[in-house]
């Protein structure tokens, strides 16, 4: 059994969730298999740019891996200086409506029924972006009446001026995801 490595618990409203950090210890035995394993590896044997990291032209999931693990593959475009503008891009599908591929293309700030969740992704894209680490964390969360309990894998790659402008991300369910109803006490 792994402990996180930090743990960050936030509830607004009806809305809860917490994220916790892990290390790749962690990730590496919790992971064995999974679509976020495969990304790893992948990630991992990528030649490395004069900077440290994968060169983005050189990473290339939705071509290099099996359309099962590139299905499950996002990105974030970290360019803009705010991160709550951080862009999604190539979002995977849901079933949920709003919260699949309709994503793609838009801000992370585009989803203000979103935003306990948005704010926070913001805060870790942009920690991923400036420690140049990848990072994985375990998300437990009641968002807008939907319950999701799930990992996250982000892999940050550099440009030619070694700046991560890119991040790579995939998901793993760990319970599938399902709608609350809410009943105040009082009502009939």
């Amino acid at each position: 059994m792994h402990t996180p490595l930090e743990t960050m618990t936030e509830t607004i409203g009806f809305d809860e969730q917490t994220r916790s950090l892990y290390s790749f210890d962690a990730f590496k035995d919790r992971e064995n298999g999974t679509i976020l394993r495969h990304l790893y590896n992948y990630w991992v044997t990528l030649p490395v740019g004069a900077h440290g990291l994968p060169h983005e032209d050189q990473c290339r999931p939705k071509v290099d891996l099996s359309a099962k693990v590139a299905d499950m593959v996002s990105w974030i475009d970290t360019t803009p200086d705010d991160p709550l503008n951080f862009i999604i891009r190539d979002h995977v599908e849901s079933t949920i409506p709003g919260w699949g591929v309709e994503l793609s293309d838009k801000p992370l700030c585009n989803c203000p029924e979103m935003e306990m969740h948005t704010t926070a992704c913001a805060v870790e894209y942009l920690f991923c972006k400036h420690e140049r680490k990848p990072m994985y964390h375990e998300i437990d969360q009641l968002i807008g009446g939907l319950k999701r309990h799930y990992t996250r894998i982000m892999l940050p790659v550099e440009n030619n001026a070694g700046e991560v402008d890119r991040i790579y991300y995939a998901t793993n369910q760990l319970q599938p995801i399902t709608r609350v109803a809410f009943h105040v006490v009082g009502e009939s």
